[in-house]
């Protein structure tokens, strides 16, 4: 096998991999939906109209325990639809990328207390990919974000999205943390994660487009994704 031939292999392994994990993801995130907040939906109701039934009349202490049951219920809807939605959030197929960017970014400020600013050019606010380019791509920056976070300690991230040189498309991603040795992306075993920054260069490459690491340590990181325009919509 040639060495571009094995690259070329390489980079479709990446692209498949990336995308099982997606699928679980989103298959996943539905079944927690549909399954399991939707079993909690109904034993909310049905407890609500016991509490709450004219016939019906327990006494003051199986009323409390009644009630703390009601309330640990609400509690594990609402974890349930936080999980569903962390694990895969519906508005990137309902909205498209820019809207799950914008979740993903009220994500980490409310979570992680991580300033996250987004920018996008006017001519891009509605731009939107095919799936499944689009899941990749913002698995992509999540786990950029996620990235910067957690091993780069940032106070500040920003992601950009701009139209770039010869009618080109770029998703950018900044950040003011530690940094680090950008050639180890090169050797695929220090990636990190399932979709690490060597997975992402990889499916980049494979969809025509580009991939461009700056950072040393202690200067922060920029990542470049640039992609051609005709792989979007809406444009």
């Amino acid at each position: 096998m040639s060495q571009m031939t094995y690259q070329a292999r390489l980079r479709e392994l990446a692209v498949h991999h990336s995308d099982i994990h997606d699928r679980e993801r989103r298959k996943l995130s539905k079944d927690i939906h549909s399954g399991v907040g939707h079993e909690l939906g109904l034993a909310r109701i049905k407890l609500s109209s016991i509490l709450r039934g004219k016939d019906h009349n327990p006494d003051k202490h199986l009323m409390e325990k009644l009630l703390e049951i009601e309330s640990h219920l609400k509690d594990a809807i609402s974890q349930s639809r936080s999980l569903g939605y962390t694990t895969y959030p519906q508005v990137l197929d309902d909205a498209g990328l820019v809207p799950a960017l914008r979740w993903l970014m009220e994500q980490y400020e409310d979570e992680q207390h991580v300033r996250i600013r987004l920018q996008v050019d006017p001519e891009c606010e509605h731009i939107n990919f095919a799936s499944p380019l689009r899941t990749r791509l913002f698995s992509a920056v999540r786990e950029c974000v996620f990235n910067a976070w957690k091993f780069a300690e940032a106070e500040e991230i920003r992601i950009k999205i701009l139209k770039a040189q010869h009618d080109n498309l770029e998703l950018r991603i900044e950040d003011d943390g530690v940094g680090f040795d950008a050639e180890g992306l090169n050797n695929p075993e220090q990636k990190k994660g399932g979709f690490g920054l060597f997975s992402i260069r990889e499916m980049l490459v494979y969809q025509g487009g580009d991939f461009h690491c700056e950072s040393t340590p202690g200067n922060g990181t920029r990542i470049c994704l640039t992609l051609p325009k005709s792989h979007a919509e809406n444009l």
